[in-house]
């Protein structure tokens, strides 16, 4: 791997929890492909992240914000420093295989129609158990597909440049809310048929908030959650209208589709509560 290249940005954004901001890092930079650039986004002042960072990882473009709790803000931020041709993004809590780059930049360096490229994710807790999700598809997602149901992590995301030029960075509303990514894919899949590499090659942290492991004082948050999540869906799907054509039927076939999923998970997270009383 060499300089010539393209630069690939890396935006992490991360929130005080530099224990996972660590092994994140350290998976990017153990990628095989070298010509990269790593900028970290703190939604918030952290003089242990600033520290750690100047001393073992100089180079690392560092950005502090007050606090948002909105990482679609601290990814902004970071986007605005991006020299890259590429931009790539990767959760502070997540992991990449080594090759999850070099493998990208090649297929994109092929198809140059493409401007988003993706990869398959494998989830982990902090017990280090791996597990894949049911619903985890071969097919490539569309923008019709995306309405229903995304299969695409932000952190497996990588794009060219110049499709930022169209989609804007992320959305900052407080109507998206905690879909800030997924409406990002969505308004990404508007002017690009997003590339499946059909490789697992991220890894996604979901700690230990999987619906077994929730005690009863968490049930009314993880509800909570779950509504405002879906909220954000519908949110993102209602800004896009300005900008996408949506055929009536599909857009309410999509709100049903995830009115009844909502339905679903806050109805089975509350019984799964009762049998553990019982």
């Amino acid at each position: 791997m060499n300089s010539s290249l393209p630069l690939v940005s890396i935006i992490i954004p991360t929130h005080f929890r530099l224990e996972k901001l660590k092994n994140t890092l350290r998976s990017i930079t153990e990628q095989t492909y070298k010509n990269i650039e790593i900028i970290v986004s703190s939604d918030g002042f952290s003089d242990e992240n600033r520290n750690f960072l100047e001393k073992e990882y100089p180079s690392i473009v560092y950005i502090e914000s007050k606090v948002t709790k909105k990482p679609s803000i601290a990814r902004n931020l970071a986007l605005k420093r991006a020299r890259g041709r590429y931009i790539a993004f990767c959760d502070d809590d997540d992991l990449w295989l080594p090759e999850k780059l070099e493998k990208q930049i090649q297929v994109l360096e092929i198809h140059k129609d493409r401007d988003f490229c993706y990869t398959k994710m494998v989830r982990y807790d902090n017990n280090g158990k791996e597990w894949m999700e049911a619903n985890d598809s071969d097919a490539e997602v569309t923008f019709k597909s995306l309405l229903f149901v995304s299969t695409v992590p932000i952190s497996s995301v990588i794009i060219r440049a110049e499709l930022l030029d169209k989609v804007k960075g992320f959305c900052e509303s407080k109507r998206v809310g905690t879909s800030e990514d997924y409406e990002f894919v969505l308004r990404c899949a508007v002017y690009t048929k997003p590339l499946l590499l059909d490789e697992y090659l991220v890894k996604y942290y979901s700690g230990n908030e999987r619906t077994t492991n929730i005690e009863d004082k968490e049930v009314f948050r993880s509800a909570i959650k779950v509504i405002a999540y879906t909220l954000g869906v519908l949110g993102g799907q209602y800004s896009l209208l300005k900008i996408a054509s949506i055929e009536k039927s599909v857009l309410f076939k999509s709100i049903l589709h995830h009115l009844k999923w909502c339905y679903k998970r806050v109805a089975y997270i509350t019984i799964l509560q009762w049998i553990r009383r019982a």
